[in-house]
């Protein structure tokens, strides 16, 4: 691999790109599906479906007394019982392993209601009551393969007397109308049952963890001027009927815009409306928005406002995605602060070309880069930033003597609650090192072919590409590669979506690793196989074919399926490998 150097655009660039075409200013390059994704350290243990934080695993598991049946091949689901959360999240996960004859055949189908009785039988036997609900966990093949899952889950439901519901898992869809964690959303709130309005209860959707006690603390001053008492979150019910008190609301308050959808369903069906706030850090965002907000409700005046204050002048900063906030609004802030920002890693969106505009007057130089983009495997950190904010910021300074804000728990801050506890945090003068999840060998043994594979071609020069969505990408590299965290390494995932699997583009495959290749200079190219090129019945060897065509470089195509063991996936990484190196064991 050659040096390469992060792909980057200024503010200065990115406000002309919006006053030129303020509908398409968003450069190609840093759209979603546009290259092969890289999913580095910075972000796969942190936004990948299955790792830390609040995948479409871990969020289906909120509903107290509640379980969840994984139906899927090995490579999605082996590492589930090490989900965050502690011994009560992952003592109510179960796992169904498909194997290819399984897809094949549909047979694994009319097994499902007895996985699932079998799930709640185990539930009960272990001494706990018997569960109230059962969600459902679907992934990408059965996503391909057409199945039914809302008839499954009916059918689940009439055979167990409990409550399921489908919570597909389909990395496929990440960017279309109905992505993964706004369908989770859907799933977990189409579980309350219609009750009579209490008009001084609220809900607040969009965060599975919850508001810290200050942030809870400040909503509630807020809201008790419009007489509203109670504030439910999801993350606070500690039982089934709680949860369903959530149905009393008289209205819902979103707080996350992957939550709208769940919100609308809730209107439509439970007759409750809802309020959209965001988390801003800039003062006068925040007073603006309440403000506005208590109006809304029937509130004039509410003589609650808080007016924090704090100089940053002299500090530099570098942002990240992977926080408790919009990394433009948040950037913006800071520089309203009197502090200065070197870089900011985000996902572009039309909602951010307002701050966009206005940093760019304040600081045209400071950098915007797209976390996804291969070039990042070559960032190099700025000499001049003192502290980082969010995860993949502060992983892409890990080695660095900076500050480091890590910025995302569980339980999320708020309002003028929020901006309060940064100021605290930036205020400390200790350096900190960011924090890492030991990797762990007890599921070795379960690790599958896929992974075995890229374990193979891991230490070597060549540019690694997994054949799926992204999700077994993160799982590959978030739980069976150790080696990940700590040493650079060409992998990628080929970003497939729903209509490249459908409609078979390779041709937008081919075109996505000549790109990478070009940029990247590597030895050799590999192709891991993934359930999903299975199902579809990829062509490995007309792949493999083309791209060596297209690029001059030599490919080892690796049939793996994701539903073999390791051993299975080094051997045919081995055989594929002495295509290309005859003279090596």
């Amino acid at each position: 691999m050659t040096d390469v150097e992060a792909k980057y655009y200024t503010a200065e660039q990115l406000a002309g790109r919006i006053v030129d075409n303020s509908s398409g200013w968003i450069p190609e390059d840093f759209r979603s599906g546009h290259s092969l994704v890289y999913s580095s350290p910075a972000t796969l243990a942190f936004n990948s479906p299955g790792a830390e934080g609040f995948g479409v695993k871990r969020a289906a598991l909120s509903v107290p007394e509640s379980i969840e049946l994984i139906v899927s091949p090995r490579c999605c689901g082996h590492m589930s019982t090490d989900l965050p959360g502690g011994r009560d999240v992952n003592e109510r996960l179960f796992f169904m392993e498909l194997s290819e004859i399984d897809l094949v055949t549909g047979r694994y189908l009319k097994k499902i209601p007895g996985e699932v009785e079998k799930a709640i039988q185990a539930r009960i036997d272990a001494g706990f009551t018997k569960p109230k609900a059962v969600l459902l966990v679907f992934t990408c093949v059965d996503a391909l393969l057409g199945t039914d899952m809302d008839a499954m889950a009916s059918g689940c439901e009439k055979k167990t007397g409990v409550r399921v519901v489908s919570a597909p898992m389909f990395a496929l869809t990440r960017e279309g109308m109905n992505p993964p964690m706004v369908q989770v959303r859907r799933s977990i709130f189409s579980l309350l049952e219609k009750r009579k309005r209490n008009p001084h209860a609220v809900n607040v959707l969009g965060s599975f963890g919850g508001f810290d006690s200050e942030s809870m603390a400040e909503l509630h001053k807020i809201l008790a001027t419009a007489g509203i008492t109670t504030i439910r979150t999801v993350a606070d019910c500690s039982s089934y009927e709680e949860f369903q008190k959530m149905a009393e609301a008289n209205f819902n308050i979103v707080i996350d815009q992957e939550a709208r959808a769940a919100a609308d369903d809730m209107e439509k069906r439970l007759g409750i409306g809802y309020i959209e706030l965001q988390r801003f850090y800039g003062k006068d965002r925040i007073t603006s928005q309440y403000k506005a907000f208590l109006k809304a409700i029937g509130v004039e005046d509410a003589g609650v406002f808080s007016n924090p204050s704090n100089d940053f002048s002299g500090k530099t900063f570098a942002i990240g995605e992977c926080a408790n906030a919009m990394p433009v609004e948040l950037a913006l802030a800071l520089l309203e602060y009197g502090g200065k920002v070197s870089e900011v890693f985000c996902t572009l969106s039309q909602r951010d070309a307002w701050y966009i505009l206005q940093i760019s007057q304040r600081s045209p130089k400071t950098r915007f880069y797209f976390n996804q983009h291969p070039s990042m495997i070559g960032f190099k950190p700025d000499s001049d930033v003192d502290i980082c904010i969010g995860r993949d910021a502060c992983w892409y300074y890990k080695d660095e003597p900076v500050r480091k804000i890590t910025a995302n728990r569980d339980r999320q801050p708020f309002g003028f609650a929020a901006v309060g506890e940064l100021f605290k945090e930036i205020s400390d003068g200790n350096l900190s090192h960011l924090e890492t999840t030991p990797w762990s060998e007890h599921q070795l043994e379960n690790i599958s072919d896929q992974s075995g594979a890229v374990s193979v071609v891991f230490p070597m020069d060549s540019l690694t590409v997994i054949i799926d969505a992204g999700g077994c990408t993160g799982n590959i590299c978030g739980f069976d590669e150790p080696r990940w965290f700590s040493q650079k390494a060409m992998i990628f995932s080929a970003g497939l979506r729903d209509m490249d699997a459908i409609m078979g583009r390779d041709k937008e495959l081919v075109r996505k690793i000549k790109e990478a290749a070009e940029l990247l200079h590597p030895s050799f190219i590999t192709l891991i196989g993934t359930p999903v090129p299975s199902v579809i019945g990829t062509d490995y060897a007309g792949l493999k074919h083309e791209i060596e065509k297209q690029t001059g470089i030599p490919v080892a195509a690796v049939n793996t399926n994701g539903m073999d063991g390791r051993e299975k996936g080094i051997e045919k990484a081995k055989k594929a490998l002495k295509g290309i190196f005859p003279e090596k064991d």
